[in-house]
């Protein structure tokens, strides 16, 4: 996990701090996923954020809906984000869902069919 921590001065100063993990782990990653040469770009999660903010009323911004349970929470999110990644076309992926780019999938799942796929979040069991 990074953490980047942008000040103001006299120009824009950046900060970047590896929290957990190496610096050999995060230059990995990188490369894996932004290609090599990247810096820490936080655009990417930042956009995530906007969107579950978006779509879940206990994360936007003074809010007076607070969660209530955890779970609940964290049931939401889930569903969010499979929704994100499964049914919802992105522009910038030129009309396709992250899941067809990641080549999980071959075609925008219907409402329908992602409600009647057994997708299980990481805490479920799986017996």
């Amino acid at each position: 996990m990074v953490q980047l921590v942008k000040q103001e001065a006299q120009q824009w100063v950046m900060q970047r701090w590896v929290l957990s993990g190496s610096c050999s782990s995060v230059r990995y990653l990188l490369n894996v996923t932004q290609g090599l040469g990247t810096t820490i770009n936080t655009a990417y999660i930042e956009r995530l954020n906007a969107t579950f903010r978006a779509h879940l009323a206990p994360f936007a911004r003074r809010t007076r809906c607070p969660a209530r349970h955890l779970q609940t929470v964290a049931e939401r999110v889930f569903l969010v984000g499979c929704l994100y990644n499964f049914c919802w076309r992105h522009a910038s992926l030129a009309s396709k869902t992250p899941a067809m780019v990641a080549g999980l999938t071959d075609h925008c799942w219907s409402l329908e069919e992602f409600l009647g796929a057994r997708l299980l979040p990481h805490w479920a069991s799986t017996t």
